[in-house]
């Protein structure tokens, strides 16, 4: 008789041992001997049954013969085919992301799974904070106020018989980042005292229009109001379009002279594609020299070149050594100074001026001019003193000035 053959599973995993078990053995002699074969392959087992765990999945056909021993060539055989599949496992995926915990309230997001092995035939069950949403393989959810969650899901292959696998992750719901705010200031010295006691005001610096510097200035920008989102950011800015590689709320440049767009990036790494930006655009401007001054016996005249082209000129009279008394701060700003000289002795009078970029902020060293005066008693008109030279500590002193940038 053709023999039976049971198996206790299939289909299978390559993790799991089959056993195969046969009856109905009968007729012919009575004496018989068995035999095992998988794919073709003559396995060592003898016996009427047969314990096998298949170590790759695939379709395997099992044979089991039973062969008389007294009639030559007289043999029975049954076969069954069985499946194995790799056990499988899955991952909880968040918009299609293994990884992705941290989510924005008000945005849909789909929680699905990416299940690899196993027979591909699966039931799911999804609980949202231990309440149960679907058993369909993944949904769609949009949450409207910041919290935790517990998110799990529990996934059985029907076919192998494999244990139930339930797999839990944690969500986090955060509020959406906020554009930051982006503010800038100069290096620079506000004070406009000179180098030395007593001296004159240096080229020190003077604070210009917002937005507008020259270009010896750093000027440092700032990101700050920086809210929302899971708390962990990335910051990147921009100078036009270039990534100036700097990966922090702060960033501070010299500009070529020119206008540029300085763009500040704030973007959440744990929540992809959540970026806020701001941008301001300022204007840089090369340094301002002023000419050398002249004197037509009624007025003192200097001109100023370069930078924005918006000055202000600020004239001093006398600026002599010593705290006691630095000096005159003139009403003129414009380019022209008429001095008028009222004492009655004559004496020489040292007349300096800077300017003032009122854009950039940049400021000149100063030019001097040493003239001598008559006083008024001597009915005497002006004489016109020595002019300033290039130098950069000058300043006429006594009778013979030398002149000078100051």
């Amino acid at each position: 008789n053709t023999p039976l053959l049971a198996v206790n599973r299939t289909p299978t995993t390559t993790t799991e041992t089959v056993s195969f078990t046969t009856g109905g053995i009968s007729k012919g002699s009575g004496d018989y001997t068995y035999e095992w074969y998988i794919n073709g392959v003559k396995q060592s087992a003898t016996a009427t049954s047969l314990d096998h765990r298949f170590t790759s999945s695939g379709t395997y056909e099992v044979i089991f013969r039973v062969v008389d021993s007294k009639i030559p060539n007289h043999y029975r055989e049954v076969k069954k085919t069985v499946a194995v599949y790799t056990p499988f496992n899955f991952e909880i995926m968040v918009n299609y992301l293994d990884n992705l915990v941290d989510l924005l309230k008000d945005t849909n997001v789909r929680f699905s799974t990416s299940i690899s092995g196993g027979s591909g035939d699966y039931t799911y069950r999804w609980k949202l904070d231990g309440t149960q949403v679907t058993t369909a393989n993944g949904f769609n959810r949009t949450f409207t106020t910041t919290g935790t969650h517990t998110l799990s899901c529990t996934v059985t292959d029907t076919r192998t018989g494999q244990a139930a696998i339930t797999k839990t992750k944690t969500i986090r719901i955060h509020s959406p980042l906020k554009i930051p705010s982006l503010s800038y200031i100069p290096y620079r010295d506000e004070s406009n005292t000179g180098p030395n006691p007593g001296g004159p005001p240096s080229s020190s610096k003077f604070i210009g229009e917002n937005g507008h510097f020259d270009t010896q200035t750093k000027v440092t920008f700032t990101g700050g109001n920086i809210s929302g989102g899971s708390g962990s950011y990335h910051y990147k800015w921009y100078v036009g379009l270039v990534d100036q590689g700097v990966n922090a709320t702060t960033f501070a440049k010299v500009f070529p002279a020119g206008t540029h767009k300085v763009t500040f990036y704030v973007c959440d790494t744990k929540v992809p594609g959540s970026c806020q930006e701001v941008s301001k655009t300022i204007k840089s401007y090369g340094p301002v020299t002023i000419d050398d001054l002249t004197y037509d016996h009624t007025a003192f005249n200097t001109t100023a070149r370069g930078g924005s082209g918006h000055y202000r000129y600020d004239w001093y009279v006398n600026w002599h050594l010593g705290s006691a008394y630095r000096g005159v701060h003139q009403s003129s700003q414009s380019k022209t100074f008429i001095y008028n000289y009222t004492a009655t002795a004559s004496s020489y009078q040292t007349i300096y001026c800077r300017v003032v970029d009122l854009k950039s902020g940049y400021v000149t060293g100063f030019k001097s001019m040493k003239v001598y005066f008559q006083g008024q008693g001597n009915n005497g008109g002006g004489g016109q003193g020595n002019n300033g030279g290039q130098g950069n500590n000058g300043g006429g002193q006594g009778e013979n000035p030398t002149g000078g940038d100051q």
